[in-house]
């Protein structure tokens, strides 16, 4: 049986909020959560950080570039969660 990404992640998602007793606004908050971190994951991707550094012909330079990448994925999934327990407290 092959399962897709998705799917797979909406059960757990789903799972997660019915053992938490959310509210379907708290599961729609979670999800959320949950989608803008995997975006937060792609930035740090380093075949994609690879991939723009060959773009520009900046072969080499990549540790650079996900060290600062990394910084910024931290604060942004610092945000993100803070927010992420705020709307949770607020409507979940």
């Amino acid at each position: 049986m092959f399962i897709r990404v998705e799917q797979l992640f909406a059960k757990y998602t789903l799972a997660t909020a019915k053992e938490l007793e959310l509210s379907r606004d708290g599961l729609l908050i979670v999800s959320a959560g949950l989608a803008f971190g995997g975006g937060l994951a792609s930035l740090i991707s380093p075949a994609k950080l690879q991939n723009a550094a060959a773009a520009i012909d900046r072969i080499g330079e990549e540790g650079v570039v996900i060290r600062i990448a990394f910084i910024f994925a931290l604060g942004l999934t610092s945000v993100t969660a803070l927010f992420v327990v705020l709307l949770l407290w607020l409507k979940g």
